[in-house]
This record gives structure tokens, C-alpha cells and sequence, in this order.
């Protein structure tokens, strides 16, 4: 099955329309580089994503390179599996051309062979803790602010804006029961050292008001989902059908057996409630 890919004008996941391997040429010294393409409209302004190739860009401006398309085929892998035919007629291999893989761009594991592979990682350099550059730095108030201010702008453009869009959808189709593979740190625990530092880190931080109702609303608009209830109704009802579940949540296992709350955090849940409650009467 072909992949899908987001159509921002029609606001939706959908098969793409062409699939093609092109050839992008360097007007000024005559550099050529050879890619596939998967899109909706011929005429997107696409002329290629290779590392060298976007360095060029920078350099002689993207006016400079002119685009032209090699053949039509029928999926996203069959173009991509062209690819090496025409890097090799027209020789766009690194340095003669743009190209740095003999069978075509990043995407599939077919990228890079096996000896690449072992070459690569054997030169990786490990950056991991403490050998990490910037391991124990931290950034100034003002270059987060800058920071701040720099994302909040990219995400009032275009292209910010479709990666919102794309980000919402990626997160309703991850609700639950509705994953397609299990999450990476299930069955995995937090070790205790960083459960220390979390909470050290969180200690003393206040939520505002503005956020609180935020949050609130939201929450409210998403527990509306009737799919989502559905869903989170199915899960508790296999959970109790498991004996081994049920065997570790039931009397002493329970993890809260024999634990209560204190008087302050009581009194802090009481005057949330009342509060929740006028709220919810007012409205």
C-alpha cells in the first residue's frame, strides 16, 4: 500500500498523484543531481532535498537550478528504485554531481549498503552522558526567551501551520486502541535517580489560572469523543477480564493498599471540587 502523504489544501491524509524520478541541474557550473519525487501537482516548486544539493541552494540560490522530469511510474518504490539507472547515465555521484548514495536519496533501507552502514557506524562519534559538548551547559534566560519567540513566529507560518495540522492528526490516530505498534517504553521503568531529578525539577512549580482553564476546556471537548469513551470503556473491561491484571491490582497489591491522603492534600482536592462544581453551575 502506497504511503500517505498530508494535502494541506484539501486538509487531509491522501495517495499521492505523480511519482517520479527528475534530474535538478546547477545553471551556473552545470552540477546535476538525480531524485524521485511523490506529490499532488506536477508544478509544487520541488527541485530536490539532498544534503549537498541544499548546500548549493545556499550558495548560488535556488533561481540557479533548473528541474527537469526523467520518467513517470506507478508507486513512491518504483521510483525510488530507478533512481540508480539514471545516476549512473548521467553520473551525478559526489563530486561530479550532487548525489552521495549510488542507488538514490535517504527514505528506505536500501539507502545505503551494508558496508556503508558498518563504515558509519564504526565513525559515528558517541555523544552519549558526560561526552556529550554540551553535557552539564545550560542556556541563558535570554536565549531562551529568543528561542521562544523564534518557534512561536514559525508556527504562525505556512509551514508551521501544516505541521500543526499534521500533528493533531497524528495524535487522534494515536489514541487508545488505535496504535499500530506498542510504544517504545512499555514494560520499561524509569530508574529511580531520574524519578528524583523529575521531581526536584517540578517541585515549586505553579500552573496559572489562564492554563488551568485551558486545560480544563480541553479536557472537556476531548472526553466528549465518543469513540474515545468507547474506547477507554473497551480497555477497562479487558483489563478486568485479565486474572494476572486483576491478581496485582485487587487488596494488599493494590499499589495504593493501606496509603491515604493527607489532611492538606484532602482540603486542596475539597476547595478544587467546590470550585469545579460553581464553576460547572455558573456556566
Amino acid at each position: 500500500m502506497e504511503r500517505l502523504k498530508y494535502n494541506l489544501q484539501h486538509n487531509k491524509f491522501q495517495e499521492t498523484k505523480f511519482h517520479y524520478v527528475y534530474i535538478t541541474t546547477n545553471l551556473v557550473n552545470d552540477k546535476q543531481y538525480v531524485g524521485d519525487h511523490s506529490t499532488f501537482k506536477l508544478k509544487d516548486g520541488y527541485k530536490g532535498s539532498g544534503d549537498i544539493l541544499k548546500q548549493a541552494f545556499k550558495i548560488y540560490g535556488k533561481k540557479n537550478f533548473k528541474k527537469e522530469i526523467l520518467a513517470f511510474f506507478s508507486t513512491k518504490q518504483d521510483a525510488f528504485n530507478a533512481q540508480e539507472k539514471y545516476i549512473q547515465q548521467y553520473k551525478t555521484l559526489s563530486p561530479n554531481g550532487y548525489n552521495v548514495c549510488p542507488n538514490g536519496g535517504l527514505g528506505f533501507q536500501e539507502s545505503f549498503s551494508e558496508d556503508t552502514k558498518a563504515k558509519m557506524k564504526k565513525n559515528h562519534a558517541d555523544y552519549s552522558g558526560e561526552k556529550h559538548p554540551l553535557f552539564g551547559t545550560h542556556q541563558t534566560d535570554e536565549a531562551k526567551r529568543k528561542s521562544s519567540i523564534a518557534i512561536k513566529a514559525w508556527f504562525q507560518t505556512e509551514e508551521g501551520k501544516a505541521f500543526r495540522i499534521k500533528q493533531s492528526i497524528c495524535q487522534k490516530n494515536a489514541l487508545p486502541g488505535k496504535r499500530t505498534q506498542p510504544s517504545p517504553f512499555k514494560g520499561k521503568k524509569r530508574p529511580v535517580e531520574i524519578g528524583l531529578k523529575i521531581s526536584a525539577a517540578l517541585t515549586g512549580r505553579t500552573v496559572t489560572e489562564s492554563t488551568k482553564q485551558k486545560n480544563r476546556v480541553a479536557q472537556k471537548k476531548r472526553m466528549q469523543n465518543p469513540e474515545l469513551r468507547e474506547r477507554q470503556r473497551d480497555s477497562a473491561l479487558k483489563q478486568w477480564k485479565d486474572e494476572v491484571w486483576k491478581s496485582e491490582h485487587i487488596g494488599e497489591n493494590h499499589p495504593m493498599f493501606n496509603k491515604h491522603h493527607s489532611l492538606e492534600t484532602r482540603e486542596q482536592q475539597s476547595k478544587s471540587h467546590k470550585k469545579r462544581y460553581l464553576e460547572q453551575k455558573a456556566s
